[in-house]
């Protein structure tokens, strides 16, 4: 009900030896209040987000202008499943996740000042969209099962149990940071291989996509301070391929395979 969509994505690729490598940011804004984020194959989600910026361009002279979060889910998913049946059968064994999040710029819950959000799942081959229902958490990738993130989310962002600070991320975002605190914790207690520590936040409100990472100072009980700084991310194919190349390791055989998890504040059916 506090007019605000918000994602978390890690930045783990998985390899077919095992292995693993931090190095990847899977969630980027795609348009004005619209942000997507993707796992499976790692080519196949940097085409979806390149596609989506692409047509979600709005020329200078409607500079003003928004697209509906809900057209675009349900506009978009027909190009996803097109270009995923033509992709090589080394991307369509890998699959692909898209996790769009988007919030009006005019259309309203009910409650003034704060805007109706779109949350929405689409999971190849089909890419049929499956619409978040209200104040619900959704999930993409391999660590979709990792059930303790989930619980974690959910805990914290109840309506109850969060009002003030679910009221203050809607209206001006200052605690999103929260959100950020709480994931880089949840992996730390509980860590598993396919999901890295790092992560970045997403936050849409109206009026602005804002993308953080878990760059942090941990002060101990002693007066230590460690400062924790999220490594290198490849934020397109091309530097995702060289990053591998730099690595001795295949780009087309590695996976995005974390989750990426979103939320939707909202009081009615999206």
């Amino acid at each position: 009900m506090w007019g605000y969509a918000a994602g978390i994505a890690d930045i783990r690729v998985s390899f077919p030896d095992g292995s693993t490598l931090d190095c990847l940011q899977k969630i980027y804004p795609v348009g004005r209040f619209i942000a997507a984020a993707f796992s499976g194959s790692i080519r196949l989600g940097f085409w979806a987000i390149e596609d989506l910026t692409r047509h979600l361009e709005v020329p200078e002279a409607y500079a003003d202008a928004s697209w509906k979060p809900g057209w675009v889910v349900f506009k978009w998913w027909r190009r996803a499943r097109r270009a995923f049946a033509q992709a090589s059968a080394e991307d369509r064994a890998l699959g692909l996740e898209v996790l769009l999040l988007g919030v009006s710029a005019v259309a309203d819950l009910g409650i003034p000042w704060f805007p109706r959000p779109t949350v929405a799942v689409l999971r190849s081959p089909d890419f049929v969209p499956e619409v978040v229902q209200v104040n619900d958490i959704a999930a993409i990738g391999s660590g979709a099962g990792v059930n303790y993130y989930m619980s974690r989310v959910r805990e914290v962002m109840r309506p109850d149990a969060g009002m003030i600070l679910n009221i203050q991320i809607g209206i001006d975002g200052r605690l999103a940071s929260v959100l950020t605190h709480l994931a880089h914790r949840s992996v730390a207690e509980h860590p598993t291989d396919s999901v890295s520590p790092y992560v970045h936040l997403c936050l849409v409100r109206r009026g602005e996509v804002r993308i953080t990472n878990s760059d942090h100072q941990t002060v101990f009980s002693d007066g230590r301070r460690v400062e924790v700084r999220m490594p290198p991310v490849a934020t397109s194919w091309a530097q995702f391929e060289a990053m591998c190349r730099g690595r001795g390791v295949s780009a087309t055989a590695a996976s995005a395979t974390r989750r990426g998890r979103c939320r939707s504040a909202s009081t009615s059916t999206l």
